[in-house]
C-alpha cells in the first residue's frame, strides 16, 4: 500500500484549517482563488484561537433564556441596563447555523479598532448563538469562552437596530452580560476575547 503524503494531517488540524478559512463559504472562496492567505501584520489586534459550531435556531426569544439564577442550564448573575433594555426583548428567527470564531485580543483596543480588523460581514453575530455558547459552559467550566474574568465580546444588533458590544464574563456567582455602544471610547484589555462568524 502506498504512503499517502497527507498522513501527517489529523482531524483536529483539518478542523482548525476549516475554521480559519471561515467554514464552508471560506473554503469555497479559498478554492476559487477569492481568499488569499497573507502573513499577519505585526500591528494586528486579533489572533484566531478556537471555534464553536453553532446549530440553526428556528426561533430564539431572549426573555425565555436570560434571567437571574439558573435558566435553561445557564447560571446567570447579572445584566446591565443596556442589555436588559435592548436584548431581553429581542426575538431572532431562522438563525442560520454558523461557526463562531474566537480571537484573542493581542493589545488594548476600542471597539472601532477591533471591528476594522474583522472581515466585512463576519463581525455581526446573533444573540441566539451567544446564548448557545453559554449553554456549553453554563456552570463556568472551561471551554471556548473565557472564564478567567476577561470579557468575551460579541457584536450584536440591539432592538434599536444599532450595533452593540455585548460581553459575557464569568464570576463565581454566574455569567454577567453587559452591552455598550461600539462608539464607547474606552478600550478592552489585551487578553479579552472577540467572536466573529
Amino acid at each position: 500500500m502506498s504512503k499517502n503524503k497527507y498522513n501527517d494531517i489529523n482531524n483536529g488540524q483539518n478542523f482548525a484549517i476549516y475554521t480559519k478559512l471561515g467554514g464552508p463559504e471560506g473554503v469555497k472562496r479559498f478554492l476559487a482563488g477569492e481568499l488569499i492567505m497573507r502573513k499577519p501584520s505585526p500591528n494586528r489586534r486579533l489572533k484566531s484561537v478556537d471555534a464553536v459550531e453553532c446549530p440553526r435556531i428556528e426561533r430564539f426569544e431572549a426573555k425565555d433564556n436570560f434571567g437571574k439564577g439558573v435558566v435553561n442550564g445557564v447560571k446567570f448573575y447579572d445584566f446591565n441596563e443596556n442589555f436588559k433594555k435592548l436584548f431581553i426583548p429581542k426575538v431572532e428567527t431562522d438563525v442560520a447555523e454558523t461557526i463562531l470564531q474566537s480571537h484573542q485580543l493581542l493589545r488594548n483596543s476600542n471597539d472601532l479598532g477591533i471591528l476594522k480588523e474583522i472581515e466585512d460581514g463576519k463581525e455581526i453575530t446573533n444573540l441566539a448563538h451567544l446564548h448557545y455558547a453559554l449553554t456549553l459552559q453554563g456552570d463556568g467550566r472551561g471551554g471556548v469562552l473565557l472564564v478567567n474574568g476577561y470579557a468575551n465580546i460579541f457584536y450584536i444588533r440591539g432592538t434599536d437596530g444599532n450595533l452593540w458590544a455585548v460581553f459575557a464574563d464569568w464570576c463565581d456567582d454566574g455569567w454577567s452580560l453587559n452591552a455598550h455602544s461600539v462608539e464607547y471610547p474606552d478600550v478592552w484589555n489585551a487578553g479579552s476575547q472577540v467572536f466573529s462568524r
